[in-house]
C-alpha cells in the first residue's frame, strides 16, 4: 500500500517501463510522484511545494536530467537531487556537478532497494540546510540568497562564494546587499551573526 506520509519524491525517466518499475518499488518507502515526461515534471516543480528529493534520468528528450535538476535547485536548494545515468557522459556529468550540484550519481540499472536507501541518505544529508533555509526565509530570503548566505556562514568570502555558485562576484555582492537589508544589519560580519542567531532561536 502506498504511503500517505513520509518524504515526497519526484521520479522522472522517459522510459515508461523504468518509471513504472521504480514507482512500484519505491511506493512503500516514500510518497512517489512519477512521470515519463520532463515537461510535466518541470510543471510540478513550479506549481507544487518543494519535493524532499528528485530522482531524474540523465538523458531525456527536450530537457536533460541536469537541466531539470538545475530547475529543482533554483526552486529550492534544500531538495535532494539524484541523477540516474545509463552511460556516463562527461559533459552531462560536468553540468550536473557545476550547475545542478547533485547529491548522488547512480548508474542504471540500479536496484530499487538501493535507490530507496540512497534517497533516505541524501534527504538526511540535506536536512540541516533545509532547516536553515526555512528559518532564513522568514526574513524574505530567496533560494539564491540562501545559497549565498550558507556560504558566508561557513566562512567564505564573496569571491569564493561566486566561484562555488558559478556566478559573478558582482552578483554575489548584490545578494549580500539584499541580505543586509532583509536582516536589518550593516556589515557582513553582523549578517553572519544575525543568521546564526536566527537559526539558534528556531
Amino acid at each position: 500500500m502506498p504511503l500517505r506520509s513520509g518524504p515526497r519524491v519526484l521520479l522522472v525517466d522517459d522510459e515508461i517501463d523504468v518509471v513504472e518499475a521504480l514507482e512500484s518499488g519505491l511506493r512503500n518507502h516514500c510518497r512517489v510522484h512519477a512521470t515519463s515526461r520532463a515537461a510535466e515534471a518541470m510543471q510540478w516543480i513550479e506549481d507544487q511545494p518543494p519535493f524532499d528529493a528528485v530522482v531524474s534520468d540523465s538523458e531525456m528528450p527536450h530537457v536533460t536530467g541536469p537541466e531539470l535538476l538545475v530547475a529543482v535547485r533554483e526552486r529550492d536548494e534544500a531538495t535532494a537531487r539524484i541523477l540516474l545515468t545509463g552511460s556516463p557522459n562527461v559533459t552531462a556529468l560536468g553540468e550536473a556537478v557545476n550547475r545542478a550540484r547533485v547529491h548522488r550519481f547512480l548508474l542504471k540499472p540500479y536496484p530499487v532497494a538501493d535507490l530507496a536507501s540512497a534517497i533516505r541518505e541524501v534527504i538526511h544529508e540535506a536536512a540541516p540546510h533545509k532547516a536553515r533555509a526555512t528559518v532564513w526565509r522568514q526574513y524574505g530570503v530567496s533560494p539564491r540568497e540562501c545559497e549565498v548566505l550558507e556560504r558566508l556562514v561557513h566562512g567564505e568570502r564573496a569571491r569564493q562564494a561566486a566561484e562555488a555558485l558559478y556566478v559573478s562576484e558582482h552578483t554575489v555582492r548584490g545578494h549580500i546587499k539584499a541580505l543586509l537589508r532583509k536582516f536589518g544589519v550593516r556589515s557582513q560580519a553582523d549578517l553572519v551573526l544575525a543568521a546564526r542567531r536566527a537559526e539558534a532561536r528556531d
